[in-house]
């Protein structure tokens, strides 16, 4: 009678091994790494600190899946990937690593950059509207003709990033690091634009 009372139970999580599989999706690419992320659909990656992303696919394949909106990826391992106009609005990547990955015309609006490393990353029209970024390294990373209206900066290192072109409306960015920062009227950070005309 106890074997009989199991296999349901059994079968039940079984079927639900078989749905969580089929809601987990391949979706990124990165050199020799494999695995698995879960869906932006289902909302959470559910990494924890120091444990690494998957990936599946080849280098040349790139990004499979365009809409990760709402994704949460705590402290991903995104070195180099591929994320050309993907949909990250709205996710959440605080603490991930993205050093030299692409997001060229990539839509990150509203997303939390705290703590991630960007640094390296070519991000040239990308959309960063409204994105925290506080305490993110952004050092020689190519923000040229970004979208960073609302965005939030607070000590974040800009270090030799270029911003040539970047709309900075309501952008926060006093307490950033700008040293060798290209600024987006196209003057080194820390000196000021010429004036034309008058005296």
């Amino acid at each position: 009678m106890m074997r009989l009372a199991r296999r349901p139970t059994i079968l039940m999580a079984m079927l639900i091994a078989v749905v969580a599989a089929a809601i987990t999706t391949t979706i990124l690419t990165v050199g020799q790494r494999s695995g698995t992320v879960t869906s932006a659909n289902t909302g959470v990656c559910g990494f924890s600190p120091g444990e690494e992303c998957s990936y599946a696919g080849t280098p040349e394949r790139g990004l499979v899946q365009k809409d990760m909106s709402g994704i949460v990826l705590f402290h991903a391992d995104l070195r180099g990937v591929d994320l050309r106009g993907v949909n990250l609005s709205g996710a959440d990547l605080t603490g991930a690593d993205l050093r030299g990955a692409v997001l060229v015309e990539a839509d990150l609006e509203g997303a939390i950059l705290s703590g991630a490393d960007l640094s390296d990353a070519d991000l040239y029209l990308a959309r960063l509207d409204g994105v925290l970024a506080f305490h993110t390294r952004l050092r020689g990373a190519n923000l040229r003709a970004t979208q960073l209206r609302s965005a939030n900066f607070s000590q974040a290192d800009l270090t030799g990033a270029d911003l040539r072109g970047a709309v900075t409306y309501r952008t926060v960015l006093r307490t950033a690091v700008l040293d060798g920062a290209i600024m987006p009227d196209g003057t080194p950070a820390g000196i000021p634009p010429v004036q034309s005309g008058g005296r």
